[in-house]
């Protein structure tokens, strides 16, 4: 049981910390010009982002393991007993 403590403790301040992040950007706005300000209008950041561009379109993903099938998975990812217990 004791291992568990100080995962819960962990858990609880970085629960903590997640809700003070939050509450302190609740009151931000992404304006039309691209900026961001609080709920004064003072400038926070000039560029959404710093750099202006949108994440979603930087990057494109693709997911290769839709196509193989499940042996060819397994081979690839299930380990065999010789590399789980060696000798």
């Amino acid at each position: 049981m004791s291992g568990h403590a100080p995962q819960a403790v962990k858990t609880a301040e970085t629960g903590y910390i997640q809700r003070r992040l939050i509450k302190s950007m609740e009151g931000l706005t992404l304006q039309y010009d691209g900026s961001v300000r609080n709920s004064n209008g003072d400038l926070i950041q000039l560029r959404y982002g710093e750099d202006g561009m949108d994440g979603a379109l930087v990057e494109s993903q693709t997911l290769e393991t839709v196509a193989v099938s499940n042996k060819k998975l397994e081979q690839l990812y299930v380990p065999t007993p010789a590399v789980c217990f060696p000798g």
